[in-house]
C-alpha cells in the first residue's frame, strides 16, 4: 500500500469510495459528492490537497484532506489547516498502514505549506476514525497526537413551535455586495477575542463569497439596529448538488420519529425528513456572529421562515458559547463532536490550544464537517 497526493484523475474514484462508506449513529447515512469531490472545499479555502491510500491494485482504501487558511490564533497571525474527510476502509492492513504513514504526511503538509497548526473535527461516538486516531496506540507509537481543544455539537433544526416573536428593535434583510466593507469590519471586531479566527478584510470576504459554490450575498442575513449598525449576521448555504447526505437507514426510535414528522409537517411544526434511500435537503448556517442570543434566535427564525418544508437547518454550536444554544420553541437534534489539534509527537501543545471551556469560542466558520 502507498499514500500519495490525489490528482484530478482521482476525482471520480474518490467520490465513489467516499459515498460507499456508511456513517453510523441515530441515522445510518453516507455522503455523496456527485459533481466534483473537492468542490465543497471552496466554501472554506481555495488552497487544499487530499492524501489517498491506495492498495496494490491501485484502488483507494483511505483518504484525508487538508484545507489551508491564513488566520489568527490567540491574537497572533498564523497559517493553519483544517483536516477533514478522514475515511478508512474497514480493512486491518489499511488501518495499520494509514496509522503508520499518516505522520510523515502531516509533517510534509506542515513543512510545504508553512502551516503551524492543524485542526480537525472528530465524532465523539467512538467510531472507527475516533478509535484509530484519537485513541490508537501508546506514547511509543510514532503517530500524530490528537488533543481536544473544544467540545461542540452539530445542531439540526427540524421544527419550530408556533408563537415565536423575533426582536422588534432590529431589522433583518439579505446582504448585498455594498455591505462587504461593513460586514468585514463587523466580523473582524467580533473575532478579536476568539482563540482561533480568520483574517477579515473587505477583499478577503468578497473573494470568499465569490469562490464559495452556490453562495450569494443574498444568502447572508444581516440584523441592524435602529441606528443602521450591524448587530448580527448568519449565512445559509445550500450545498446540493456538490454535497448530498443520503439516509441509508433510520435506527430504532428514529424510524417512528421520521413517520411522525411526516404528519406534523403538514401543520408546519416540523420538517419533512427524507425516507430511507433519499437525501436530506440541508442548509448549513455559518458566519454566525451576533451581539446577543436573542438576535441569533431572530436570524435563525428568519432563515427557518424562508426555508422549504423539506430543508433542515444545521449549524455548529460550541459548548463554550451561550449565544448559539438552540433557542426556545425550536425543535432540534444534536450530534456530539470534538475540535482537536493534530500535533506531531515530538512537539508540545501550545498553551493557547489547551482545552478551556471558558476560553472563548473558535471561529473557523465551517459550513460542513
Amino acid at each position: 500500500m502507498k499514500i500519495e497526493i490525489a490528482t484530478e484523475k482521482d476525482e471520480t474514484n474518490l467520490s465513489k469510495f467516499y459515498s460507499g462508506l456508511n456513517l453510523n449513529g441515530p441515522i445510518q447515512f453516507s455522503i455523496d459528492r456527485p459533481k466534483n469531490f473537492s468542490e465543497v472545499y471552496k466554501s472554506f479555502s481555495n488552497e487544499h490537497l487530499t492524501y489517498v491510500l491506495k492498495n496494490n491494485n491501485n484502488e483507494i482504501s483511505g483518504l484525508a484532506s487538508f484545507l489551508f487558511r491564513n488566520g489568527v490564533i490567540n491574537g497572533k497571525p498564523t497559517r493553519f489547516a483544517y483536516a477533514t474527510d478522514l475515511r478508512i476502509a474497514k480493512d486491518r492492513r489499511a488501518l495499520s498502514t494509514w496509522a503508520d504513514n499518516f505522520l510523515p504526511s502531516i509533517e510534509k503538509v506542515c513543512h510545504e505549506n508553512n502551516c503551524e497548526t492543524i485542526f480537525t473535527i472528530v465524532p465523539q461516538n467512538r467510531g472507527t476514525a475516533y478509535n484509530t486516531l484519537v485513541r490508537s496506540g501508546g506514547a511509543r507509537r510514532q503517530i500524530p497526537r490528537y488533543h481536544l481543544f473544544r467540545e461542540l455539537e452539530l445542531v439540526a433544526i427540524v421544527g419550530k413551535l408556533p408563537f415565536f416573536s423575533p426582536l422588534a428593535n432590529i431589522s433583518i434583510r439579505p446582504a448585498i455586495a455594498n455591505d462587504a466593507e461593513a460586514l468585514a469590519n463587523y466580523l473582524h471586531q467580533k473575532d478579536l477575542n476568539a482563540p482561533v479566527a480568520s483574517k477579515w478584510s473587505t477583499e478577503e470576504l468578497v473573494n470568499r463569497i465569490e469562490n464559495w459554490p452556490q453562495m450569494d450575498w443574498k444568502n447572508i442575513l444581516l440584523a441592524h439596529n435602529k441606528s443602521g449598525n450591524i448587530t448580527g449576521c448568519l449565512a445559509g448555504w445550500e450545498p446540493s448538488p456538490s454535497y448530498k447526505i443520503k439516509v441509508n437507514e433510520y435506527i430504532g426510535f428514529n424510524q417512528t420519529l421520521q413517520r411522525t414528522f411526516k404528519m406534523t409537517s403538514r401543520m408546519r411544526f416540523t420538517k419533512v425528513l427524507p425516507a430511507s434511500g433519499e437525501h436530506f435537503d440541508i442548509v448549513f448556517l455559518s458566519l454566525n456572529r451576533t451581539d446577543d442570543p436573542d438576535i441569533f434566535a431572530s436570524l435563525l427564525h428568519a432563515h427557518y421562515k424562508k426555508s422549504k418544508r423539506t430543508q433542515v437547518l444545521t449549524y455548529l454550536n460550541y459548548k463554550s458559547s451561550i449565544s448559539t444554544v438552540t433557542p426556545k420553541r425550536f425543535i432540534s437534534v444534536t450530534l456530539p463532536f470534538g475540535l482537536y489539534t493534530i500535533l506531531q509527537p515530538n512537539k508540545t501543545l501550545p498553551h493557547a490550544l489547551l482545552p478551556n471551556p471558558l476560553g472563548g469560542t473558535p471561529q473557523l466558520d465551517l459550513s460542513f464537517i
